[in-house]
């Protein structure tokens, strides 16, 4: 399928899907220049969401690779898709819980990042945290694809922002890419969902930077947005063939079993 066109609800969709979506900056407090600024580099993506466990950053388990490397992780609390407030919360503070990976192409690759409860009120001001425990009685409810629903990757692409050349300050478009429906398929333990994305604008050279975005599916009627629901998370993009890439995505079974794995925190 090809990135749709957008009608008139689009922009409604896109500030429900943003609020619980954040860019995740590496930051690079060793790598500082003369006057002490840290260098920072191209973000990955996740999603705000809460659990009976605590609160949590879901995104990739490779993007969590990346991002235990730096010093601090830069989210973006703005509704502005393009707007970085620098709001830090040191690496060493957060608590992942992560898949194994057996490959690129199908991972598993899933993290659950824990945020400290002293760094919770902040965010909370600003964004909000998708419940994946209220919802999910939601979404066992929607698992049939209703005809007027639309579909939505959130991320970052690295195509669509800019460091500067001393590397201390950049511009990251968060992003909403209203997709076609998806190809639903299971390997070993895990579900995938699989979207056909035509190589030419409006989308991106290369969907780097998106993974660890949340997909979602909207129900739409009347032009009216109805509440959405989080159906997975996106991890690998395929090479371009016959101007087509697959991106690939966890869907909500391979989320609950990421959830099972993490732990409740008495400060959480």
């Amino acid at each position: 399928m090809q990135l749709q066109n957008e009608p008139p609800w689009t922009c409604e969709m896109e500030r429900s899907l943003l609020q619980y979506s954040v860019a995740l900056i590496p930051m690079y407090c060793g790598s500082s220049t003369s006057d002490g600024q840290g260098k920072l580099a191209h973000p990955g993506s996740g999603t705000l969401v809460t659990t009976d466990n605590g609160h949590f950053i879901l995104t990739a388990a490779h993007v969590w690779e990346e991002l235990a490397k730096s010093d601090g992780i830069g989210l973006n609390l703005s509704l502005q898709s393009d707007t970085y407030d620098n709001f830090v919360i040191e690496t060493k503070h957060l608590n992942p819980t992560a898949t194994v990976r057996d490959n690129d192409e199908f991972g598993p690759d899933l993290c659950m990042l824990r945020i400290p409860i002293a760094r919770l009120a902040l965010i909370q001001s600003r964004k909000i945290f998708y419940n994946l425990t209220v919802e999910k009685t939601e979404a066992l409810a929607t698992l049939a694809d209703p005809p007027f629903s639309a579909w939505a990757i959130v991320g970052t692409p690295r195509d669509l922002g800019q460091i500067n050349e001393s590397e201390t300050q950049g511009t990251f478009n968060h992003h909403v890419f209203q997709i076609g429906r998806p190809e639903r398929l299971s390997r070993d333990d895990h579900d995938y969902l699989e979207f056909k994305v035509y190589d030419h604008p409006p989308a991106p050279r290369s969907f780097k930077g998106v993974s660890g975005g949340g997909v979602w599916r909207v129900l739409v009627e009347n032009n009216l947005v109805s509440r959405p629901v989080l159906e997975g998370v996106a991890f690998y993009q395929s090479p371009v063939q016959n101007e087509i890439r697959i991106i690939r995505c966890h869907g909500r079974h391979s989320i609950d079993h990421a959830i099972s794995r993490t732990v409740v925190r008495p400060d959480n």
